[in-house]
């Protein structure tokens, strides 16, 4: 049973939440409750970049849990892209909950809404969204375009063994990658917009994100996730 505050507030409109968010700080009267929020990757880019002050663009944003950490970590702007429905209702939720007024969200398909974008911003934050993409290549260079100073990531690449299924070899812009095509579960909050997406090596996609301009590339951290590995970077320009 959520409280008064959340129902009140809207949050109790949706019954399954994925984010954790800090409920109990939340106030009819205050605009931006205080509270000290954590969240791993966050922490891990805080940790080498000083937020404050940051025009950031974030991509895959699922339910406003990352906007709002950002913000409370002093960015200036965060603009927001989330591609399904419920998880931007959510995150509009949030904002008025949280009283995010540095957040802005965007509903659509980040494939489509990047190419739209003009604004310049600081960095990119990138977490589990490129694995979900059809062409993460052309994601990655229009990144680059935006953004003036770094981008972060975490996501899956394939290995020969992981996932299940061929090394296929795309082509881009003149250069080809390597990678595996994986199918998407588009009943899943969670998934792709796309039938396939396209899981990189991680040899290619180091080699496309110097090939962007991010020449310094920090490894943060790399896992044996349930679903594929993953790894977790830095890289600046």
């Amino acid at each position: 049973m959520g409280s008064l505050t959340d129902k009140l507030l809207g949050l109790q409109l949706y019954k399954d939440w994925h984010s954790n968010f800090p409920r109990e700080h939340l106030s009819l009267e205050s605009a931006f409750p205080e509270m000290v929020l954590s969240e791993e990757r966050v922490d891990k880019l805080a940790q080498r970049m000083d937020l404050k002050g940051m025009r950031i663009l974030e991509l895959g944003c699922l339910e406003g849990a990352h906007s709002l950490i950002l913000q409370k970590r002093g960015a200036k702007e965060v603009l927001s892209v989330e591609g399904r429905k419920d998880n931007f209702l959510k995150c509009l939720t949030v904002k008025n909950a949280f009283g995010l007024d540095k957040c802005r969200f965007i509903l659509g398909d980040l494939e489509e809404v990047l190419p739209c974008l003009s604004k310049r911003f600081d960095i990119c934050f990138a977490s589990g969204i490129l694995y979900h993409l059809v062409n993460p290549m052309a994601a990655l260079f229009r990144i680059s375009e935006l953004t003036t100073k770094g981008l972060f990531v975490w996501t899956h690449y394939s290995t020969v063994q992981s996932p299940k299924g061929p090394v296929l070899k795309i082509e881009y812009n003149g250069r080809t990658y390597r990678g595996k095509h994986v199918r998407e579960n588009l009943k899943d909050c969670l998934s792709g917009l796309s039938r396939d997406s396209f899981w990189m090596l991680e040899e290619d996609l180091f080699r496309v994100v110097r090939e962007c301009g991010f020449g310094d590339i920090e490894v943060i951290q790399k896992e044996v996730h349930k679903h594929g590995p993953a790894v977790t970077f830095l890289a600046r320009k």
